[in-house]
């Protein structure tokens, strides 16, 4: 009977590389929040019993291979967008116009749903996804018995 025998080395190289594959078709597939250029489309405006301004953003963006579109968080509306619209609409909100300078910003993106954070912090934050989605495929294969020798 023939016995083979694979160096412990190997088996990390192999265990290594299916961990990036992980992280590549994670980043693909859209489980890792991507740093994206976030477009906004519309805001709505509404005002609580205390006459304290709340709102609502919608907006695309893109990401490798997805294009994508919905609620955006964090759009600093200011007071002095002019409103759109001279009625309420169902939800007692107002759309406002967004300024050209409020039209585009850094987003940390994740299926329907954008954050708007400073542009260092969306990348860090895309960063610490991979490498958490890394070590766990690290960890699965090691427990799978991987990156042992056997």
């Amino acid at each position: 009977m023939a016995v083979t025998v694979v160096s412990s080395g190997s088996r990390r190289l192999s265990a290594g590389v299916l961990s990036a594959v992980a992280v590549v078709m994670a980043y693909f597939v859209g489980l890792i929040p991507v740093a994206a250029t976030v477009t906004v489309d519309h805001c709505y405006v509404k005002y609580d019993q205390l006459q304290n301004q709340h709102s609502r953003c919608e907006g695309h963006w893109a990401r490798p291979g997805i294009q994508a579109s919905g609620m955006l968080q964090g759009v600093p509306v200011a007071t002095n967008w002019p409103a759109l619209t001279a009625d309420p609409n169902v939800n007692l909100e107002w759309e406002v116009g967004v300024p050209d300078s409020a039209r585009e910003f850094t987003g940390l993106t994740l299926f329907a749903v954008a954050w708007i954070l400073p542009q260092p912090v969306a990348l860090l934050t895309t960063v610490v996804a991979a490498v958490v989605v890394a070590l766990v495929a690290w960890t699965l294969l090691a427990w799978a018995g991987w990156t042992h020798r056997r």
